[in-house]
């Protein structure tokens, strides 16, 4: 199933802009967040004081290729660049039919991008190995 990232600007004719990601890239932090916050301390007396809240969003989405699986040509990868260019901008981001609400996760380093096969003069249709990271909001 393809993966999407949906700019909210119209593009030409009034269509949303849609880039299409690379199907293998892989969502490598699905289950690494949690949703619960807790402290607990203990009282003078030793009772326990627990606090637990729910968060309402910061959920990171940490899509991953790797070295032979998930490259994006050029082309695609200087528009994703200049989309994360966009400070505080949000996309909708569609995996697996289901659709996120997202911005770039800039302090984590938005886009890696190494070349598969490095050149002096890369042309649009040269292959990156990719790392997109974004914050569900």
């Amino acid at each position: 199933m393809s993966i999407t990232l949906t700019h909210p600007t119209a593009g030409a004719g009034g269509t949303p802009l849609v880039l299409i990601l690379p199907d293998a890239l892989i969502w490598s932090d699905e289950f690494a967040w949690k949703q619960v916050e807790q402290t607990t301390e203990y009282t003078s007396t030793g009772a326990l004081v627990l606090e637990a809240w729910a968060k309402q969003a910061g959920r990171p989405i940490t899509l991953e290729g790797g070295v032979d699986y998930g490259w994006c040509l050029r082309g695609p990868l200087t528009t994703l660049n200049t989309w994360a260019a966009q400070a505080g901008q949000s996309f909708t981001l569609t995996r697996n039919g289901t659709a996120h609400a997202v911005v770039w996760n800039q302090e984590a380093g938005a886009i890696q991008a190494t070349p598969v096969i490095p050149y002096s003069d890369p042309l649009p249709a040269d292959a990156y190995s990719l790392t997109l990271r974004f914050l569900e909001l």
